[in-house]
């Protein structure tokens, strides 16, 4: 009788790490990471003689296990980027290296991009012990360029006259989905529901790793009808990518210069117009916070919104006459409080105190004790 148990899954920061059942490759790329970040690890004991470039590749190491291949292709990224950068601090002893290089080393990095910057702190700050104190750098909300309605369409007129690939519907596809670029590229007709009206994105090709459908909106059924008669393979895109095409079309039609994700914000903001509540429009975008990075990112770009939602409020009362109703309020007030060079004093003066006979004041005495 076999009485051995299977082994639970590793775990990382307190969570198991998620692993497809029945997939042994990917299976055994897990536990070949994890024992290249055993074997990287096991000089930890000696942390006296581990150099910075021992360290951040442990780092590296320990932050390939489990994720994504685009996020290990981003961490080697960081870590190339400090060997570039910081070659004079590699062959140095972790422990030696001072808080004042690290700020120095994080001043002269600190010009880059949010994303990089915070990925090279957060490697130095798991890596090196002096680099602790480096903060991270928030990250902003710029105003997004976002066609109007009338620009989308000269746009997609512009890019359907491209002879070489289909620009115009990779656009129309980005615009009806939402879809990021790197979604759409890995978007097979398999995620395609006709019968629910619905894209299925696996995890496998979601940012954030979570499953999750879009539902078909008006005319992202005639753009798969059109990609279906152009797709030869699995995956419905016929291009990656048609970047050349869209600042060409920009230029010429003397437009911001739009790129990829202009038409994920397109999605978003012509949904938020026509009705759709936040968190709906949330989950279509594969945000899990209920909406708040929606708020932060697109609802300032809605003003134009607002002031037409301000329009369809109605709070009753009879102003079917307002010319009327400013007639009466005006000749009341004037018939109340006569104007005193056309202005209406707030408090008037208090009338002065009435003159009182001077009063002498009482005197008291005490008599002496007997």
């Amino acid at each position: 009788m076999n009485t051995s148990f299977p082994t639970p899954p590793p775990k990382r920061a307190g969570r198991f790490v998620k692993q497809s059942p029945g997939n042994d490759a990917k299976l055994k790329d897990l536990q070949a990471a994890l024992a290249k970040a055993i074997a990287a690890n096991a000089s930890r004991n000696a942390p006296a003689t581990v150099t910075v470039n021992e360290a951040i590749n442990r780092w590296l190491a320990l932050h390939s296990i489990g994720v994504k291949p685009r996020t290990i292709e981003f961490n080697r990224a960081v870590v190339d980027q400090i060997r570039r950068d910081w070659p004079d601090a590699l062959a140095k002893l972790a422990s030696e290296v001072t808080e004042a290089e690290c700020i120095a080393f994080a001043t002269r990095v600190a010009h880059y991009s949010s994303s990089r910057y915070n990925g090279i702190v957060n490697c130095l700050r798991n890596a090196l012990p002096a680099a602790k104190i480096l903060p991270r750098k928030s990250s902003p909300y710029p105003d997004a360029q976002i066609p109007t309605p009338e620009q989308f369409d000269l746009l997609l007129a512009a890019l359907d006259t491209c002879q070489n690939g289909h620009a115009g519907l990779l656009v129309r596809l980005l615009a009806h989905t939402g879809l990021r670029i790197n979604e759409a590229c890995q978007l097979k007709w398999a995620h395609v529901r006709e019968g629910e009206g619905e894209l299925a994105l696996p995890g496998e090709i979601t940012k954030n790793g979570r499953p999750r459908c879009i539902p078909f909106i008006r005319g992202t059924r005639e753009v798969l009808r059109a990609y279906r008669r152009v797709s030869k393979g699995e995956f419905i895109l016929t291009q990656i990518s048609c970047r050349r095409a869209l600042q060409l079309a920009c230029r010429l039609l003397g437009l911001h210069p739009f790129n990829h994700h202009t038409f994920r914000h397109y999605f978003a903001t012509r949904c938020i117009v026509s009705g759709v509540d936040i968190p709906t429009v949330a989950k279509w975008l594969g945000h899990t916070d209920n909406g708040v990075l929606l708020l932060k990112t697109y609802c300032h770009l809605l003003d134009e919104h607002s002031r037409a939602m301000a329009e369809r409020v109605k709070l009753g009362g009879n102003l079917s006459n307002p010319e009327a109703l400013v007639e009466l309020h005006a000749s009341r007030a004037a018939a109340l409080v006569p104007p005193v060079d056309n202005i209406i004093p707030l408090r008037l003066p208090a009338p002065p105190l009435p003159d009182l006979p001077a009063v002498a004041a009482p005197v008291f005495t005490t008599q002496a004790a007997a």
